[in-house]
């Protein structure tokens, strides 16, 4: 089995409900406070359009790793400006974010063992796989979720039972192998 040399970082946006936005990262682009903005940018409007009962509340959680491009200033004052709490990852919790217990194998066992021609393949293919998943395969992850919370001691009951939680991570794919490459 050969890996591809192809890679792409997709940006997927989900909560309880099921699959609000994804998009691919443009080749080259470094993934930095500034981007991170615009992802966020790109989820509010999301948000608006797909689930509008959750537009004028302004109450949407947001749980991503603690990397640079997240945890910047300019990032915590947009999201407090625009009512986007900040759950960060737990410290040496990897297997908390979802994307690492639900998207990644999903997309993972797809894509396994398969050798692409092209970067437009490999989205097509994830873009399908992604527009598969159902709204109970999300609501299982959130239920998978709330406990990998609890167990590292966030509790979370009332936050889950009362705003919506919306997830953005990214995953870098290539033929043969599917890695976590980048979550938000």
């Amino acid at each position: 089995m050969f890996k591809s040399k192809l890679k792409c970082l997709l940006i997927t946006l989900f909560d309880v409900k099921g699959l609000v936005n994804y998009e691919f990262v443009p080749e080259g682009q470094t993934i930095n406070q500034h981007y991170y903005l615009d992802v966020l940018r790109s989820l509010r409007e999301a948000v608006r359009q797909k689930r509008p009962e959750k537009w004028p509340k302004k109450n949407c959680v947001l749980h991503h790793y603690n990397a640079r491009p997240h945890t910047a200033v300019t990032v915590q004052l947009y999201s407090a400006k625009h009512g986007i709490a900040l759950l960060p990852q737990p410290p040496y919790s990897p297997d908390i974010a979802p994307n690492d217990f639900f998207v990644y194998p999903k997309i993972k066992k797809v894509l396994k063992g398969r050798r692409f021609d092209s970067i437009s393949e490999i989205k097509e293919n994830s873009k399908n796989i992604l527009k598969s998943l159902k709204d109970e395969d999300f609501q299982r992850c959130f239920d998978i979720w709330k406990k990998k919370m609890e167990q590292v001691g966030i509790a979370i009951v009332l936050l889950v039972s009362h705003i919506s939680e919306f997830l953005v991570h990214g995953y870098r794919s290539g033929s043969g192998l599917t890695t976590p490459y980048f979550a938000l």
